[in-house]
């Protein structure tokens, strides 16, 4: 399955179409992808944020992806 598409059925309700508007934070701004590492973000995505609507996608966490 192509990453558009995943995108779209899991992050876009939160982070817009294209990570560019939405509740949470836009993953398109360069201010955000400047403060915030490839690995934070790869780690927040596998076991989402505690305390916020963020959940884990991590397929061992309870989520559905690999």
């Amino acid at each position: 399955m192509s990453f558009d598409v995943l995108f779209e059925q899991n992050c876009s309700g939160c982070h817009g179409a294209g990570g560019t508007l939405g509740p949470a934070p836009p993953l398109d701004d360069p201010i955000f992808l400047s403060i915030i590492s490839k690995d934070e973000i790869l780690k927040v995505v596998r076991g989402g944020r505690q305390e916020t609507p963020m959940p884990p996608f991590a397929r061992d966490l309870g989520g559905s992806l690999t």
